[in-house]
């Protein structure tokens, strides 16, 4: 069974830009919302604008993602527009913990004044435009840093908005409620008005996605026009730049990827031989690393040395270039573009572009954007190409969305169809709540959970706090404040209520600081543990990953050199692996305001509700708190319940870690 997703294109203009591209340089609207397929070109809007002078700050959900942007953005420069190299590498700057280490190398060692520097000018014996291109963690912890030097000290989010042209969120669908503060900053601010119509430095805030989400709600409620909101779509055609061109789509219930890849070996063999990439994607990395011997050795008898396979994974990239025992490559500073076959998980579904993937072998993903990011990476630029979904009865039992697509497909069986009926296809779970907004709207893939109005309000009284924002900048903050900023300090203000009591004070009070600690804890990073192999490679892994796929856990537990619990191995992490994985539930340490026990909990969507039954048992200290303070309780549950943000032993640890990615 297959089908074939027609070939489509952009429209151009004379100056060779799509209309949603030319909108994303020209729209008078200081936000705006972008909606392109995957390899419309939503990032070469941002190149054009650097390559006319303006000043641009990128911001992506992932460090080899900037990598990718960085290198293609450098390439371009200097073989479009005729930039001398130097030029072109001294106006493009990463910041991530990778360019960190670079840094500390170069005996930089004050690297958030270092960023701040460029934050003004990151060449200015030259001319031209430049492009940071940055993850949110690392722009977030300069605007809380712990530190301010002299001659600094009042740099903060209105420089941002003063020094770029335009602040980006690419991949905006990656970004998590909780998270969501550093967006919603940079969004109210660019479009507040001053009493005087004085407006907020220049910068424009474009949001981008290729599977959006609808955020336009939560941004009203945190105080953004709608009038200053510009939803930006683009239309498909049949004439212009080509995005893909036809692409077969099929479906197999192959047991494994490994015996997709034996069935189709010779297409690979073919594909490789006209100097093109194969790409396979994984739902489980578990599978990925199962499957490697039987890939290599099927890869080796089609002609195709290891040499030339790269695998992506947050595991594999986790540590420095190397070369695994079955003669595979990692690492996430190598370049996707020097190898012939791509082994990969979900890393690569946001951004990262191939050179010529014309045949991708892949597993659904866990929900229909995952399906389609995946699909929009092969077959680009107008090329022809396949893909082969596989699924079997387990993925299909846990995602009926599959199943209907599976319908789908098969009432569409040696039919061609379009692109937007295959997006409309996999939105259309989701379609139903957007009923009311016409057909002119984005086919959006879900909304942004309301609880990112509570968590910008946190993230908001957080910049407040912060010594960086004294006098006028202070009153800028609290004239444009959004309600919900004033929700969270008023419900914070009840809890505190209770550090007067001698029983309730001490708890009432580290409940409350770590409760603020978490506006600095963009998204839920684990803290990995360090795993030492054989050959000395070191990779981070998730303990879960660990408890669910492996037994390395039953070995003893180090600390390693910051701190964090480290494994030591004979051999490698594949030597380790389970023959069948086991179900694994990450628990997390919770506080509570009232009293100084703690309670373990699992993590997950049911963990605001676990944590508020447990606020509102009616024994020992609980009563007496519902009893003495009834508004300070329920002040905490209102805290807990609007943010989804419980207290934890996790949230020091994900601070911790998130400094990793800085």
């Amino acid at each position: 069974m297959a089908l074939t997703i027609a070939r489509h294109c952009v429209a151009q203009g004379a100056d060779g830009l799509s209309p949603l591209q030319a909108a994303l340089l020209h729209a008078p609207e200081r936000v705006r919302i972008a909606d392109a397929p995957t390899g419309a070109g939503k990032t070469f809007a941002f190149q054009r604008a650097v390559m006319q002078g303006q000043r641009v700050l990128f911001i992506v959900p992932t460090r080899r993602l900037a990598q990718n942007i960085a290198a293609g953005l450098i390439r371009d420069l200097t073989t479009s527009a005729h930039w001398p190299r130097e030029k072109a590498e001294s106006k493009v700057e990463i910041w991530s913990s990778d360019r960190t280490v670079q840094l500390l190398s170069e005996d930089i060692k004050n690297i958030a004044g270092h960023r701040i520097r460029q934050i003004r000018d990151l060449d200015p014996t030259r001319e031209g435009g430049e492009m940071i291109i940055a993850v949110p963690e690392v722009i977030s912890h300069l605007l809380l840093r712990p530190r301010l030097d002299a001659g600094q000290a009042a740099t903060g989010v209105f420089d941002l908005l003063r020094q770029f042209d335009h602040i980006v969120f690419d991949e905006f669908h990656t970004i998590e409620a909780r998270g969501f503060g550093l967006a919603a900053l940079c969004a109210r601010l660019a479009s507040a008005e001053n009493p005087d119509g004085s407006r907020f430095g220049r910068a424009k805030v474009s949001f981008l996605s290729a599977t959006p989400l609808d955020i336009q709600p939560v941004l009203e409620r945190l105080g953004v026009p709608a009038p200053e909101i510009a939803p930006l779509r683009e239309s498909l055609t049949g004439q212009g730049r080509p995005v893909h061109g036809d692409v077969s789509l099929s479906f197999t219930d192959r047991e494994t990827l490994a015996q997709v890849v034996e069935d189709q070996i010779v297409a690979i063999a073919a594909e490789v031989e006209a100097r093109r990439q194969v790409v396979l994607i994984y739902n489980r990395l578990g599978d990925l690393i199962r499957e490697m011997p039987d890939l290599i050795q099927a890869f080796a008898q089609a002609g195709i040395p290891a040499e030339q396979v790269l695998v992506i994974n947050s595991i594999a990239d986790s540590g420095k270039e190397g070369i695994r025992a079955l003669g595979y490559r990692t690492g996430r500073s190598r370049n996707p573009d020097d190898f012939s076959v791509l082994v990969a998980t979900a890393s690569v579904e946001v951004g990262v572009t191939f050179r010529e993937a014309n045949l991708m072998l892949m597993e659904p993903g866990f929900a229909p954007m995952n399906f389609l990011q995946r699909y929009g990476r092969a077959a680009r630029r107008g090329a022809d190409g396949r893909v082969i979904v596989r699924h079997d009865p387990y993925i299909m039992g846990r995602n009926p969305w599959i199943r209907d697509l599976l319908k789908w497909a098969l009432e569409q069986d040696g039919e061609r169809v379009d692109i937007q009926q295959l997006t409309e296809r996999l939105s259309a779970a989701t379609q139903k709540a957007f009923e009311d907004r016409g057909e002119d709207n984005p086919r959006f893939f879900g909304a942004l959970p309301n609880r990112a109005v509570y968590t910008a309000g946190l993230y908001w009284n957080a910049l407040m706090g912060h010594k960086s924002n004294r006098g006028p900048r202070y009153e800028h903050l609290r004239n444009h404040q959004p309600p919900s900023a004033g929700a969270i300090r008023n419900w914070l203000h009840q809890v505190r209520a209770m550090e007067q009591d001698r029983l309730f004070g001490a708890n009432a009070r580290r409940w409350c600081e770590r409760f603020e600690r978490q506006a600095y804890v963009l998204r839920d990073i684990a803290q990995r543990v360090r795993v030492v192999q054989g050959d000395g490679n070191v990779i981070e892994v998730d303990p879960a990953f660990l408890e669910r796929e492996t037994t390395i856990l039953d070995l003893p537990m180090l600390e390693g050199p910051q701190g964090q619990p480290e494994v030591r191995l004979q051999d490698e992490l594949e030597d380790h692996l389970r023959d069948q994985r086991q179900l694994a539930q990450r628990l997390v340490t919770v506080y509570f305001p009232h009293t100084g026990d703690s309670a373990q909990l699992s993590a997950g969507e049911g963990l605001v509700d676990a944590w508020c039954r447990a606020l509102r048992g009616r024994r020992g200290p609980s009563a007496m708190a519902w009893d003495d303070y009834p508004e300070a309780m329920a002040a905490a549950e209102k805290l807990v319940r609007l943010t989804g943000l419980v207290p934890s032993d996790d949230d020091t640890l994900s601070l911790a870690a998130s400094h990793c990615v800085l």
